[in-house]
């Protein structure tokens, strides 16, 4: 799967990995190579204990509209958001930098 800005049509992640079990979403980017993105829904807040470098979190309402974005959040950290946004995207460091993404634009996944 592709994860898309569809305002300015560039591509955030191409392999994109959809997490949906509780285990997939408990255990994100650990264990990964740097340059993986994942999705998955929640509400509760992310931590990266365990990864090994870091990541842009991007945290989007049911509409898949930007709400949130946390850039090069490194290994050891708590994340928290609104609890009315569930959509997380785990991308590589970098990905979310304002020429790529900014809060109220839309992503897409194909």
């Amino acid at each position: 799967m592709k994860l898309v800005n569809l305002r300015n049509r560039k591509i955030l992640a191409q392999n994109l990995i959809h997490a949906q079990a509780w285990h997939e979403k408990a255990q994100g980017l650990i264990g990964k190579s740097e340059g993986e993105a994942i999705y998955f829904q929640t509400r509760l807040g992310i931590h990266t204990f365990g990864v090994k470098f870091s990541i842009d979190i991007v945290v989007c309402d049911f509409e898949f509209t930007v709400k949130r974005i946390f850039e090069n959040v490194g290994p050891g950290h708590i994340v928290f958001w609104n609890p009315i946004w569930n959509n997380i995207f785990e991308l590589p460091s970098g990905t979310a930098h304002p020429a790529n993404l900014s809060l109220g634009d839309r992503v897409q996944i194909k």
